[in-house]
């Protein structure tokens, strides 16, 4: 939200409407002058601009760390509360991406909150009520004020491309190619 929020200073005569959602819509369909993408989707109707690749973050406060320990392994955590997504258009949950030395590691997490919105999430973990897995570029700003803390940092291999989608019959209006503009500069930036 806050580069959407810089976007928008910069270019306060455009107007957003952000449609916040988990489930892959039909841009062209549903009228939808840009998306932001993440992983590999491939649609011939669609330009695409890669925007950065992001790793997941396992994140929890300082407090909650200094009640309950802070995890050394994945195995670890099934003695610690976990926060976990769940994906709205499938109702599946997130699985972590712990790995060790590139095999998967097999770790048994039990949620104590579920969420399908990343926001309450983050919120949760920086309220101390437990660990979350999270984007990394989601939680940026609360690592560097030090609200929230990464651990297992070592045992996250995975990458996931980010990117910025359009309808490629549409004429690049003005105001889409500053959005696609300022999101390649930007949405990746620390």
């Amino acid at each position: 939200m806050a580069k959407l929020t810089a976007f928008k200073r910069r270019h306060p005569e455009i107007e957003l409407e952000l449609d916040a959602t988990d489930r892959v819509v039909d841009v062209i369909g549903e009228g939808f002058d840009v998306v932001l993408r993440t992983g590999e989707h491939a649609d011939s109707r669609l330009m695409t601009r890669t925007l950065g690749h992001f790793s997941q973050a396992v994140v929890g406060s300082p407090d909650y760390f200094r009640r309950m320990g802070a995890p050394e392994t994945p195995e670890d955590l099934a003695r610690h509360t976990c926060l976990v997504y769940r994906y709205a258009n499938t109702g599946k949950l997130h699985q972590w991406p712990l790995s060790r030395g590139g095999e998967p590691a097999q770790v048994e997490i039990q949620p104590s909150v579920v969420t399908n919105a990343l926001e309450a999430q983050i919120g949760l973990a920086e309220s101390g009520l437990g660990i979350a897995c999270v984007p990394d570029l989601s939680v940026a700003e609360h690592l560097q004020r030090g609200s929230l803390v990464r651990i297992l940092a070592g045992y996250v291999e995975a990458q996931t491309k980010l990117s910025v989608m359009w309808p490629a019959s549409r004429y690049a209006s003005p105001k889409l190619r500053a959005f696609v503009d300022f999101a390649a500069q930007e949405f990746m930036a620390a």
